[in-house]
């Protein structure tokens, strides 16, 4: 009972502690106060301890926050505690006021980034005039619960300890920069909102706007009311069978590539052998016909978005592998104004659902307004890293499969690797595709599929699965290109005495879209067109552009 009595002062600040927990978790998601734990349970997915430790990266700064503001509540200094809660109503205005406006991670670099390329048109906020005043009644209501917090308190800490804080904010910055998967958005207001801001001043570089020649027109207008291009995670073109494979990886895909809904273009060279690079090439329709100065070329060429919108569509990107908040594949500010609607995820979906989770949102956009023509991109999950977690176990066809992750790409456990990836490409192309063939009108969609890059299993004695700058294994670059419509086989027709290549999937989109044979002839050869054999295939492996990976000729690559 006397050592129960010597530590009771600690009482009133535990409970403080604990109401102030309840209370930041609350308000770190409005609508969703359950948001901290599945951010929890999404890290620490048990491929093995790798998952753990994330998880406890994320729980440990996310607590660092939380002591940082408690600290700063019970501080001793009453101007810096009047500064601080000044502070707390500021930053959890701008987060609250972005959690109405739809988005339930609320403050996020790239919200800030978006606040800046449009600081000129202020005078729109008074659309949002109640939102707003809202936002602040509330963070007004959180500061008066802190400052009642305060007076429960009966010992201040002496202002040294308020070092916590900006220990705290280089806690969020660290984190959420080294660790995949944990974001600066998934913290408390207080500390993102400046870690944020500091971060966004302190490593922000201006890039010119891309810009598409006013000039440009659309020469008739489409008859297609629905392009998609499915860009699908590390597809290895020669492992499905459609492609020649030894096990029958794709086996419905088959059946309609016979029927002639999907025309196959059978393997490909990818553009870039890394994410990043494929994406933002893919998405400004770098090829040999483009490329005059390639660092400008890839920083100023307009985006299919633009075409896009030049075009009359309704411009979609959705990302199942980011999480709210956040934009890869080197798009920029600028860039994502062409996009009418991007649509991310949080952390609640599990790798493997996450794929579904953004076909069924792709459905529903495609049902509400009939008369609306539609652009999607969509960037897929697919076989992303790990691969243990990127299928349901209950789908596993080809045994023996990794255990763990760790020694994954070892030698010796080469063959459990390969069936395990086989077992992802079942179900992440096979069958994710047919039920995309569900779900989709096929006579008014027309659907290019590809993927950003390959990947090279243990090969050669290469552990790198992509994204080799040097003696680059040429699997890394071997994808799937296929086409899907109702007629597939009639208007994409397949030469097998041509070759294609993935960068013909923009020109030929802006044919779909009805530019004219003079903007096609930037970009090169269509799919209608092909290219004859002794052309070489090609991609850049460096953001320099000063290097080929590989040609068809026996080189470095093999």
């Amino acid at each position: 009972m006397r050592s129960l009595k010597n530590i009771s002062f600690i009482y009133p600040y535990l409970g403080a502690f604990i109401f102030l927990f309840l209370v930041v978790t609350l308000f770190q998601s409005f609508f969703d106060p359950l948001n901290v734990f599945y951010e929890i349970k999404f890290l620490s997915q048990p491929y093995d301890l790798r998952g753990y430790a994330k998880a406890g990266i994320y729980f440990a700064t996310y607590m660092s926050c939380l002591a940082a503001i408690f600290i700063m509540v019970i501080i001793e200094s009453n101007r810096l505690w009047r500064l601080f809660i000044a502070a707390v109503v500021v930053f959890y205005s701008f987060d609250i006021f972005i959690q109405l406006l739809s988005s339930p991670r609320g403050f996020t670099k790239f919200e800030y980034q978006l606040a800046m390329v449009q600081l000129h048109n202020y005078g729109n906020m008074i659309v949002f005039i109640f939102a707003i005043a809202k936002a602040i009644a509330i963070s007004i209501a959180i500061g008066f619960v802190l400052s009642r917090v305060r007076n429960f308190i009966p010992k201040r800490l002496p202002i040294r300890w308020s070092l916590v804080f900006p220990l705290s904010m280089i806690f969020v910055f660290t984190s959420s920069t080294s660790v995949f998967s944990i974001k600066s958005g998934a913290f408390p207001a207080p500390i993102k909102v400046p870690a944020i801001i500091s971060n966004y001043h302190l490593t922000h570089k201006e890039f010119p706007p891309r810009v598409l020649d006013e000039n440009v027109k659309v020469e008739k207008p489409s008859s297609v009311k629905n392009i998609i291009w499915i860009v699908d995670e590390s597809i290895t073109g020669s492992f499905l069978s459609i492609n020649g494979y030894k096990k029958d990886t794709t086996p419905d895909i088959g059946k309609y590539i016979s029927k002639g809904t999907i025309s196959n273009y059978g393997v490909v060279n990818s553009i870039g052998n890394c994410s990043s690079r494929s994406n933002l090439f893919l998405r400004v329709g770098v090829n040999p016909a483009t490329i005059k100065d390639f660092k400008k070329d890839i920083s100023t060429l307009p985006t299919i978005f633009h075409y896009a919108k030049k075009a009359g569509y309704k411009t979609y990107l959705y990302d199942a592998v980011v999480s709210h908040g956040v934009v890869q594949h080197r798009m920029t500010t600028d860039d994502m104004q062409y996009v009418d609607e991007y649509v991310t995820l949080d952390k609640r979906p599990l790798p493997h659902e996450r794929d579904g989770v953004v076909l069924s949102m792709i459905e529903s956009a495609l049902k509400n307004d009939d008369s609306e023509k539609n652009f999607i991109v969509f960037n897929k999950w697919g076989a992303h890293w790990p691969y243990l977690l990127a299928y349901p176990k209950d789908k596993t066809i080809y045994t023996p499969i990794s255990e763990t992750t760790h020694d994954a790409m070892n030698l010796a456990n080469r063959e459990k690797t390969i069936n395990t990836y086989l077992n992802i490409l079942n179900y992440t192309v096979n069958e994710f595709l047919l039920s995309f063939m569900g779900k989709v009108d096929l006579s008014e969609t027309i659907t290019f599929y590809t993927s950003d890059h390959g990947q090279s299993i243990i090969h050669k004695g290469i552990n790198r699965t992509h994204c080799s700058n040097q003696n680059a294994p040429k699997i890394q670059a071997n994808v799937p290109l296929l086409v899907i419509n109702s007629k597939a086989r009639e208007k994409f027709p397949v030469d097998n005495k041509k070759i294609y290549s993935q960068h013909q999937m923009f020109p030929t989109t802006l044919s779909l879209m009805g530019f004219s044979e003079k903007v096609l002839s930037k970009y090169g050869r269509t799919l209608y067109e092909g290219k004859k054999p002794d052309e070489k295939r090609w991609f850049y492996w460096s953001m320099a552009g000063d290097k080929k990976l590989f040609t068809n000729e026996e080189n470095i690559a093999q």
